[in-house]
């Protein structure tokens, strides 16, 4: 099969030279000219010859245009790149007047129609370096701005966007515009398209140690996923959270990256196009109250920060979120710093303890901590202990005493007997009261 291709391409190469050749040869343009009308082929379009190198330009575009119009993009490419050199010479002034076929055309619109040319065959190609080095190489800057748009639409169509941040494309003088169209792909994408034109922003970023612009895209992913959950069906709710926390986590470890004088991104609304977001201010944070003047009726509007301790605030809530919605209980964070109390009423009834104590200990400080704790304690007792069962067996162990909250109306009878038999303790009542214990001693030593 190498072999094939081989012989192949040496084929097509020799035809090319030949083509090449032709348009040097004495009467050239004459003979061509009536080849393409007795073939039936493409009209030529060139009939007064003012110089050889714009003669040779015309007919390789001809050629071009051929090969283009029977899908033969390789040999079209290598007719656009030798229509390239002829360029310079075709364009000069010849005593002081410009070719007539040029008049109205400069030599860089010229080379950005050629350029443009290639990129297209490259790109159809599969040759993803060779349509890069074409945007690069083209210096008509409209032209240029369309084929880099092409081009990212391209590999996002063909799931080869891992390209644009593996670090194999430099972007020369690009990077402002490639991230300008990603955005602008990013604001017209759903937001559980694949791949994801803001998780690639991420990348892109992040390849670039641009940590804070990073934070800013990842984390306005993850506010994105918060505001379409509530349309989510159970399953694809408990993804996006998963999601959303993957982001959150993602947000943090790059802001951490930064000086801390810097680590914190813009408020991100939803309202707020991306473009205007695209490059975060790196002022240092401040929260800011705007008012417009002349105007008493209008509200002062807080336009606060977002920084790692709001990020990790989020990151809890949402993780609560996530372990409710594992369990079937549906509670939505609402974007409040503070939790509402039903949040931990709702953890303890789920026996989620462990983010129970999770959010207690990060929202909660001083006295109203120990209100909450107690409240709380008193809460995973009952379900621990219910007095509901009837005479609990309690093991001989010292510990235990002093551990278990005695209701009024039903006291819970402590067997005197010292030789109960173990294997008689139910396992669940053991477990339970295990439970109860361990985040005990926990928060007893957390609270030294």
């Amino acid at each position: 099969m190498a072999e094939e291709l081989r012989v192949h391409n040496a084929s097509l190469q020799r035809e090319f030279d030949q083509l090449i050749r032709a348009a040097s040869l004495q009467g050239a343009p004459q003979a061509l000219q009536s080849l393409s009308l007795e073939e039936g082929l493409m009209h030529l379009g060139f009939t007064a010859c003012g110089s050889a190198a714009a003669w040779r330009l015309h007919y390789y575009q001809w050629a071009m245009q051929m090969f283009e119009q029977y899908n033969m993009y390789e040999a079209a490419c290598q007719f656009a790149l030798a229509a390239l050199e002829q360029v310079d010479e075709a364009l000069a002034p010849k005593d002081g007047l410009l070719e007539a076929d040029f008049v109205n055309e400069s030599a860089t619109s010229v080379k950005g129609r050629f350029w443009a040319n290639v990129f297209k065959f490259t790109l159809d190609l599969g040759y993803y370096y060779d349509a890069y080095c074409a945007i690069i190489s083209n210096p008509d800057e409209e032209s240029k701005n369309i084929c880099l748009r092409r081009f990212i639409i391209v590999l996002f169509e063909r799931g080869a966007v891992k390209i644009l941040c593996d670090g194999q494309l430099p972007f020369i003088g690009l990077v402002k515009k490639v991230e300008r169209e990603l955005a602008w792909k990013a604001e017209r994408s759903d937001v559980l398209a694949k791949p994801n034109p803001l998780k690639l922003l991420y990348a892109f970023e992040t390849h670039r140690h641009n940590w804070r612009r990073a934070a800013s895209y990842i984390y306005l992913h993850s506010a994105r996923l918060r505001t379409e959950a509530a349309s989510r069906d159970h399953q694809r709710r408990s993804t996006s959270l998963q999601e959303r926390l993957d982001g959150l986590s993602a947000a943090i470890n790059a802001l951490q990256l930064v000086d801390p004088a810097y680590a914190w991104i813009d408020p991100l609304l939803e309202e707020t196009s991306l473009h205007k977001e695209s490059y975060p201010s790196k002022k240092a944070k401040i929260s800011v109250q705007e008012q417009s003047a002349g105007n008493d009726a209008q509200p002062q509007r807080l336009l606060s920060y977002v920084d790692i301790e709001k990020l990790d605030n989020e990151f809890v809530l949402t993780s609560a979120e996530y372990l409710l919605s594992l369990a079937n209980v549906k509670w939505t964070f609402t974007g409040n710093e503070m939790p509402p109390p039903e949040l931990v009423d709702l953890l303890v009834q789920s026996n989620l303890f462990d983010m129970v104590f999770t959010v207690l200990l990060k929202f909660w400080k001083g006295s109203g901590l120990n209100r909450e704790l107690e409240r709380i304690f008193v809460a995973i007792a009952l379900k621990c202990c219910p007095s509901s069962v009837g005479p609990l067996p309690v093991r001989n162990d010292h510990r235990v005493h002093g551990l278990l909250l005695k209701s009024s109306q039903d006291e819970v009878t402590v067997h005197s007997s010292l030789d109960v038999d173990p294997s008689t303790q139910p396992p669940k009542w053991n477990s339970q009261l295990e439970t109860l214990e361990r985040y005990l001693v926990r928060i007893s030593i957390f609270l030294c």
